[in-house]
């Protein structure tokens, strides 16, 4: 058996896919290092993937409404909801042999899941524009981060540094 267009292009979304989830990941983890500095890279890849879009979420949270950066990840965050909801359907699916190949069933409602070529193209470039702006705006809100951090480390010894208490 030779997979069709169809199958490859479905092979390609799953690999974006994961990448996207993995990049997801390490963003997590840079937020959580800077209050956890004993985490492991473990702890946070090992977690499930909608675990990880929470936590995600949540650390979104901690940035003003206002903040462009956090901003954009939270509406990417809706996206990656989606293609996740997409994908689980697919990936969980019941698989029929028809006349005309494989068909895929959703295993709750057992509707027919629609998937084209066109739907795996447009669901690739969706999880690659969510890691690409996942790349693009975490290093803003990291940096914001550590300079919050060190801010804060210079003001706690300010008392120090004038020989008494403020």
């Amino acid at each position: 058996m030779r997979p069709d267009s169809l199958a490859a292009a479905y092979g390609l979304f799953q690999v974006v896919f994961a990448d996207m989830a993995d990049t997801l990941a390490d963003a997590v983890f840079q937020f959580r290092l800077r209050r956890e500095p004993d985490l492991t890279f473990e702890e946070v890849f090992n977690l499930k993937f909608r675990q990880i879009l929470s936590q995600f979420r949540d650390e979104l949270k901690h940035f003003s409404p206002d903040a462009t950066d956090a901003s954009v990840l939270r509406l990417v965050c809706d996206s990656i909801s989606r293609l996740a909801s997409w994908r689980n359907a697919r990936i969980h699916a019941q698989v029929r042999m028809t006349d005309s190949g494989y068909e895929l069933y959703d295993w709750r409602t057992r509707e027919r899941l629609a998937m084209t070529c066109e739907d795996m193209e447009a669901k690739t470039r969706e999880a690659f524009k969510a890691k690409q702006a996942l790349i693009m705006y975490m290093p803003n809100l990291i940096v914001g981060l550590d300079i919050e951090a060190d801010i804060e480390r210079e003001l706690s010894r300010l008392p120090e540094l004038t020989g008494g208490d403020l």
